[in-house]
């Protein structure tokens, strides 16, 4: 308990700006999408914070530079039943890996993060499939 707590006030220390969170139940995976400017900085203060859990083996700390967010955005998503599954199905098809997920309660938007090799190739799956 309280680890994403320290995950934040750990990068508030390092200055980073925490641009996307994808949490797992019970703290168990914790993911950030943060600046790559910001990473090093970040990342060290993310080791210090958890260093003792490190050692112990209860934390792990992986960074993943190279990554982009692709967002989807709109009012039509709410509600609306398998856009989730449309997106990923199609992002899939096209041997796009995801790193991370995010959705919004609002349910109108759904944030994904993916190596920055493969953006242009997950916008052209996103725009073909929901528009054509």
């Amino acid at each position: 308990p309280g680890s994403a707590a320290r995950v934040f006030d750990a990068t508030a220390r390092a200055k980073a700006n925490v641009i996307l969170i994808s949490q797992a139940s019970s703290e168990h995976t914790i993911c950030l999408a943060i600046k790559g400017s910001e990473g090093q900085a970040a990342a060290g203060a993310l080791r210090q914070e958890f260093a003792d859990d490190m050692k112990n083996k209860k934390v792990s700390l992986a960074v993943l530079p190279g990554q982009a967010i692709v967002a989807v955005v709109g009012g039509g998503m709410k509600g609306v039943p398998d856009t989730a599954g449309k997106l990923f199905h199609a992002l899939g098809e096209h041997r796009v890996n995801i790193s991370a997920i995010a959705q919004g309660s609002s349910e109108r938007n759904i944030s994904f993060v993916i190596a920055s090799k493969d953006k242009q190739k997950a916008m052209s799956v996103v725009h073909k499939t929901f528009f054509g």
